[in-house]
């Protein structure tokens, strides 16, 4: 059975875990949908910032890049404006930085962040595609292009909202885009799309090893994955945490400022007991006619005037 373990570095339940603990932490407890309208406005806030921070690394990750791009030596006979390359960059600028307005005044609708995610995939799979021209060499040389690791990052940017779901598509379109790339490659070259089973070629040449571009998508199926649960574990994390948060701000409502830091700040759980010694005052008063009062007015009225006579006598 677990317990807790009192250390004085870091507080933790010990005991072995049990397989029914790792199944209800999978199926989680109530979700933002059962929740309060206040805490429910904080959860979508804290959205509506991810959102924000979302568009801020995609600029400074593209502008890095793009200063990058600019600065690379490149063949004598390539021109960088006859290359793609420098305008699929300015389109991304462009389109971020509009998203980035967008976002600061939300909501930003859930078509609009679809369409983002898929705008991020086109672009980068777009810019992938260009190097085969620029460099003058078979598509098949666009396989190996290692732009490609920045699929991950922007799987991974997704999980800066609290929303599994674009998680789940940004890992779709980066999955169904390479898939297309390979495609492109296999069906509209195959005079240099030669297939191979050695290693060693596949990496010293343009040959295509498909087991290679299977790792490349079942990776991206799984770095989604994880991702996914992660965020979902996080979520459920977040949300009771703001749940407890709101309900230990409550506590001021019904008792003494200090007494509900005290209860927030106990390093064990309040156990049937439990008690503080402490020095106190205690003060009656007879509120005349409060009777008569009490039954001709709301019950709200009531305890807004009862306040006000407690901030009177007790400031």
């Amino acid at each position: 059975m677990p317990t807790l373990d009192e250390s004085p570095d870091t507080p933790r339940v010990s005991g072995r875990i049990r397989w029914a603990e790792i199944a209800a932490q999978l199926r989680g407890g109530s979700n933002a949908e059962t929740l309060s309208p206040t805490i429910q406005a904080r959860v979508v806030r804290r959205d509506d910032v991810g959102e924000v921070l979302v568009k801020i690394i995609q600029l400074f990750v593209v502008s890095f890049v793009f200063g990058l791009y600019l600065i690379a030596p490149r063949p004598d006979d390539v021109g960088m404006l006859s290359s793609p390359t420098p305008y699929f960059f300015v389109a991304y600028l462009v389109a971020t930085s509009a998203g980035l307005v967008w976002a600061l005044r939300p909501p930003v609708p859930s078509a609009v962040v679809y369409a983002s995610i898929a705008l991020d995939f086109m672009l980068l799979y777009l810019l992938i595609w260009s190097f085969h021209k620029q460099y003058g060499q078979p598509p098949s040389f666009v396989l190996k292009s290692p732009t490609m690791l920045y699929v991950f990052l922007f799987i991974a940017l997704r999980t800066l909202r609290f929303e599994v779901r674009f998680v789940i598509a940004a890992g779709a379109m980066a999955a169904i885009g390479w898939l297309c790339i390979l495609g492109w490659v296999l069906i509209f070259d195959p005079e240099h799309a030669v297939i191979t089973r050695n290693y060693v070629a596949y990496l010293t040449s343009n040959m295509v090893l498909l087991g290679a571009e299977v790792d490349k998508i079942l990776l991206i199926t799984l770095v989604t994955a994880v991702s996914a649960l992660s965020l979902t574990l996080a979520k459920r994390l977040l949300v009771s945490s703001i749940s407890e948060a709101e309900a230990a701000g409550n506590l001021a409502r019904f008792f003494d400022p200090t007494v509900a830091g005290d209860i927030r700040g106990q390093a064990i759980d309040i156990a049937p007991g439990g008690g503080t010694l402490r020095e106190a005052s205690i003060l009656n008063v007879d509120l005349r006619g409060f009777t008569t009062i009490a039954a001709r007015h709301p019950p709200a009225d009531v305890i807004f005037m009862l306040a006000k006579v407690q901030a009177v006598l007790v400031p």
